[in-house]
């Protein structure tokens, strides 16, 4: 079996994938497959090596129970992601982090149809934050140097995109009383269970 693009080629036959999902829509949907990896006589003694970061994080929202709008106007971030080697693009690693988590919890919405295919085609209903929902972020960096580490610096990146959508929705039911599951929160979301 070789599967393509738009199809998977079963001895000398090509399938649609549109067929082989309709063939397959009441099954148990699994998947099964072999990766022969290549081989080589090149021999690299470089060791393994892996930096664990960690990072907590606390978040104040605003709900409105009239119009079930969602605010959020501050965070603070502690983040003990090593030694701070570049304090500017430390800030703003976790000011887009954030961002990312605000989209996360109340306004990305990607929709599918049942076969698969994307509805959400733009951004006009694929609704990304903007520097107008930027809340109040406070950074403090815990550093603790990672000794293998260059500098003693850690990584930050995808740190910052963890805590936030989890702390947002906490935030909300401490607001409103209300624990909501699914995600995006949304402002009709937020009415109905008021």
């Amino acid at each position: 079996m070789v599967f393509h693009e738009d199809s998977m080629q079963l001895g000398d036959q090509f399938i649609p994938w549109s067929e082989v999902i309709k063939s397959i829509s009441n099954q148990k949907r699994t998947s099964t497959s072999k990766v022969s990896m290549p081989r080589t006589d090149v021999e690299l003694s470089i060791g393994l090596h892996y930096v664990s970061s960690y990072i907590s994080q606390v978040v104040g929202v605003e709900v409105n129970t009239l119009t079930g709008e969602i605010q959020v106007l501050e965070t603070e971030m502690i983040p003990a992601a090593g030694k701070v080697i570049n304090p500017l693009g430390y800030e703003g690693q976790a000011e887009g982090g954030f961002l990312m988590c605000i989209g996360y919890a109340l306004t990305e919405n990607l929709i599918l149809d049942n076969e698969g295919k994307l509805l959400t085609k733009n951004f006009q209903t694929y609704l990304l934050p903007t520097i107008e929902e930027m809340p109040n972020i406070k950074v403090t960096p815990v550093e603790i140097a990672d000794d293998d580490a260059p500098y003693g610096a850690k990584g930050l990146g995808e740190l910052t995109s963890i805590p936030g959508t989890p702390a947002i929705t906490n935030a909300i039911f401490d607001a409103i009383g209300v624990r909501f599951c699914a995600l995006p929160i949304t402002p009709e979301m937020v009415l109905a269970a008021l």
